[in-house]
C-alpha cells in the first residue's frame, strides 16, 4: 500500500512539472509576456521571438526592453522574426535593450536591422543595441556593425548620444543645439572652445573625442568635425559663425559747416568695407547709415550745425553662405553655396562731436 502511494505521488509530481515547464515538443509554441513573444526549450530557457503584438500590430515601442527573465524563465537567446511585415514604422531610432543573460543571437537580428534601416517607406531609420560592456550583445553589435550604447554608462555613438540621450553643448536644453558661439576672424584657423556634456558628466577632448577642422578660417559660416575616440565613436558636425574683426574710430573732424570726417581703422582683415552709423541720440534709436569702401575715412555730409552727433562703425564682409557636410560612406567632405550673405563685425566704441 505504501509503495502504491509513493508511486502515485511521484506520477503527480512529474505531471505537475510538465504543466510548469513545456517540453521540447513545445519549442515552436509561442508564449506572450507583457512586452514580447517567446518560446521555451526543454530546459525552460526562453528565446525572444518578437514584440510586434503589443498595441497596434504596425507600431512597436521605440524602446524594446528585453528582461533577463520571462515568467520566471531565463532569457538566453534572441531570434527575431524578419518578415517585411515586421519593419518598424518609427521615424526615430529603435533601441533594443539586451540583458547579460542572452548568450546567443541569431542572424535574424542583423536582418531585422537591415529591414529597419531600409524602412517601410524608405525612411532613414536605424536600430541601436543597449547592452553591458563586454557582454555577448556588445561583441555581437561590434561584429555586425550595429549601433550600440553601453547601458547605465555614457559610452556610445556621439550622434546617438546627442540625439537620444540628452548630450548637448555646455548643457544646453535645445535639441538642435549644434551652434557654437560666434568667433572673430583672426587670419588663422579658429577652434572654438566647447563642452559636450550631460548633467555633471563631461566628455574629455583627446580621450573621448578629437576635433578636426572643416571650414573654420574665413568670415562666414564655419564648422568643425568632432570624432569619437576610446569608448566613443561616430562623429557630429558643430557649426559656428566667423565675423570680421572689430573696427575702431580713430578721430572725428569737422570738415565743413555741415560735414564731419570719420576716420577709422580695422584691427585686422586689411581694412574691409565699413558700415557707419550716426545719430543725435546716443542710444541710436533714430539713426542714419552709410556704407563705404574707403580704407581710412569717410566724410559725412548733410549734418545740422550746432548739434552733437554720435558715431560708430563696423566692418562687414559679403561672402557666400557656405554649408559643409561630412559623408561617412564616401569618407569625404562636401560643400555647397547658397547665395551671398553679409557678416558684420562688432560695433566700435561710440564717439561724439559737436558742429
Amino acid at each position: 500500500m505504501k509503495k502504491l502511494i509513493s508511486i502515485t505521488l511521484t506520477i503527480i509530481m512529474v505531471l505537475s512539472a510538465f504543466t510548469v515547464i513545456p517540453t521540447a515538443s513545445a519549442k515552436d509554441k509561442e508564449y506572450k509576456s507583457k512586452n514580447c513573444i517567446y518560446t521555451l526549450n526543454s530546459k525552460g530557457e526562453a528565446t525572444v521571438v518578437s514584440n510586434y503584438y503589443k498595441g497596434d500590430y504596425w507600431k512597436t515601442p521605440s524602446y524594446w526592453k528585453i528582461p533577463s527573465k520571462l515568467d520566471g524563465h531565463k532569457v538566453v537567446k534572441i531570434a527575431i522574426k524578419t518578415d517585411d511585415d515586421m519593419v518598424i514604422l518609427h521615424d526615430n531610432i529603435v533601441k533594443i535593450k539586451i540583458p547579460n543573460s542572452v548568450k546567443s543571437i541569431t542572424k535574424s537580428l542583423k536582418t531585422f536591422v537591415k529591414l529597419q534601416r531600409r524602412g517601410f517607406y524608405g525612411d532613414d531609420n536605424d536600430v541601436m543595441i543597449v547592452c553591458s560592456k563586454n557582454s555577448f550583445a556588445h561583441k555581437y553589435a561590434i561584429k555586425n556593425k550595429i549601433n550600440y550604447i553601453i547601458s547605465g554608462k555614457t559610452y556610445g555613438d556621439l550622434y546617438s548620444l546627442w540625439h537620444h540621450y540628452g548630450y548637448r553643448l555646455n548643457n544646453s536644453k535645445n535639441d538642435s543645439a549644434y551652434i557654437l558661439p560666434t568667433m572673430v576672424y583672426t587670419s588663422k584657423s579658429i577652434k572654438p572652445s566647447f563642452k559636450i556634456m550631460k548633467g555633471d558628466f563631461k566628455l574629455k577632448e583627446g580621450r573621448d573625442f578629437v576635433v578636426e577642422n572643416l571650414n573654420n578660417y574665413a568670415v562666414g559660416n564655419a564648422s568643425v568635425l568632432v570624432k569619437g575616440r576610446g569608448n566613443f565613436w561616430g562623429e557630429i558636425i558643430l557649426d559656428f559663425t566667423i565675423i570680421p574683426a572689430q573696427a575702431r574710430i580713430t578721430s572725428l573732424e569737422i570738415s565743413g559747416v555741415d560735414s564731419v570726417k570719420c576716420k577709422y581703422k580695422s584691427n585686422d582683415f586689411n581694412s574691409p568695407p565699413k558700415m557707419i552709423q550716426y545719430s543725435t541720440d546716443s542710444s541710436f534709436k533714430t539713426k542714419k547709415c552709410l556704407t563705404t569702401t574707403k580704407y581710412f575715412g569717410q566724410t559725412v555730409t548733410g549734418l545740422e550745425p550746432g548739434k552733437t552727433y554720435y558715431f560708430r562703425v563696423a566692418n562687414y564682409i559679403d561672402t557666400q553662405h557656405l554649408s559643409v557636410g561630412y559623408s561617412k560612406k564616401d569618407k569625404d567632405y562636401y560643400v555647397y553655396m547658397s547665395g551671398l550673405k553679409r557678416y558684420y563685425g562688432k560695433w566700435s566704441e561710440v564717439k561724439s562731436i559737436t558742429l
